[in-house]
């Protein structure tokens, strides 16, 4: 048998007030004034009767549904977005909002995550970026037109006035960081083992690095594709493990010719990946024909140096963009927000200098 739930008129006839009083004793923002020793007791006698807030009338009361939905068109198997969605949950949790991935699926995502804020099962909405994805037109429309509370991540936005928050990875930043420790190890030959798709994350590395060698004159620079376009990152991204086992093995074919290449010492060669899947062939094509050339990663997530003493890698800030997300749509969800513009520095990791 069911036991039926315990309601307000429950606590009520105990406590011998009126409903409405248990309702402000129980409401923690309630600015009617009650002594401390009725709201105590009446929390105490909810206590003993078992009762618990009906969450779903209390947010249909206020008209919003304590949740945050966000899109996003990649797996959560990807370390990289499980990271960011990791980040984002506790400080949710600590404002008692929940979150929902919303199906990527479809034409109309866009208009559907819409949809879902206008019938109110959602108060707001994140956007993860990645390669060329943004947020599009239509969001902004729907942020001026319906002000939908609203945060970008990693759609390259920061730099423009904007009616919603974002939150970016400082590209150039990263690159400049390992570049300025692998000059000062003595590097002189620099290999970029980078994707043919030309993303924005991708074009900023690649100006980065270009000024970088511009600026010194004892680097010389050979780019190297990994034939990596938006079809072949997609179908790699279904974690294909034989696919990917295929892939790498052609990425270490290639980059094992191009380290035959040259007469510059090992030591004064490092190999800069700017996809985190290439790390592994890259360390594989080193230890084989070129033992002692660094592999420097240019966008990582957490790595273990004990496993790669070759890497030096600078890793995207994954966990604290989640954190910076939920602290930015939290505020956008209520009046007059201050819209954030956060651009996140990489932090230089690996490497027996950093150990």
């Amino acid at each position: 048998m069911t036991r039926r739930r315990i309601t307000l008129k429950d606590i009520a006839q105990r406590a011998q007030v009126s409903v409405s009083t248990v309702s402000y004793a129980l409401n923690d923002s309630t600015t009617l004034a009650l002594s401390p020793q009725t709201r105590a007791r009446i929390r105490k006698i909810a206590k003993e009767l078992g009762y618990v807030p009906n969450s779903w009338a209390r947010n249909l009361q206020s008209k919003t549904s304590g949740t945050v939905g966000v899109l996003l068109d990649k797996p959560l198997t990807l370390p990289r977005y499980a990271a960011v969605i990791e980040g984002m949950r506790p400080i949710l949790r600590d404002h008692a909002v929940g979150l929902t991935l919303l199906d990527p699926s479809g034409e109309n995502v866009e208009a559907g995550a819409l949809e879902d804020y206008r019938s109110g099962r959602i108060d707001g909405l994140v956007f993860v970026g990645h390669d060329e994805a943004s947020a599009s037109g239509f969001v902004r429309d729907a942020v001026a037109h319906y002000s939908l509370p609203f945060v970008a991540l990693d759609c390259g936005m920061g730099q423009t006035e904007q009616p919603y928050s974002t939150v970016d990875f400082d590209y150039a930043a990263g690159v400049r960081q390992v570049i300025e420790y692998l000059t000062a190890r003595g590097i002189r030959r620099l290999i970029h083992l980078r994707p043919t798709a030309d993303a924005r994350a991708e074009r900023e590395r690649g100006a980065e690095l270009l000024r970088a060698v511009a600026e010194n004159p004892a680097l010389s620079l050979q780019i190297c594709y990994n034939g990596v376009d938006a079809v072949t990152l997609a179908y790699l991204d279904a974690h294909d493990t034989e696919a990917v086992r295929r892939y790498q093995a052609s990425v270490a074919k290639t980059l094992t010719q191009r380290l035959s290449e040259s007469a510059t010492h090992p030591e004064h060669t490092a190999v800069l990946c700017s996809w985190g899947a290439d790390v592994e062939a890259a360390v594989w094509a080193v230890r084989e024909r070129s033992p002692g050339t660094t592999v420097a990663g240019l966008a990582q997530g957490q790595l273990s140096p004990s496993l790669w003493p070759e890497l030096v890698y600078s890793r995207l800030p994954l966990a604290e963009a989640g954190r910076e997300c939920a602290e930015a749509i939290i505020e956008e969800m209520h009046t007059d927000p201050l819209h954030r513009r956060v651009r996140l520095i990489p932090h230089l990791e690996g490497g027996e200098h950093l150990a």
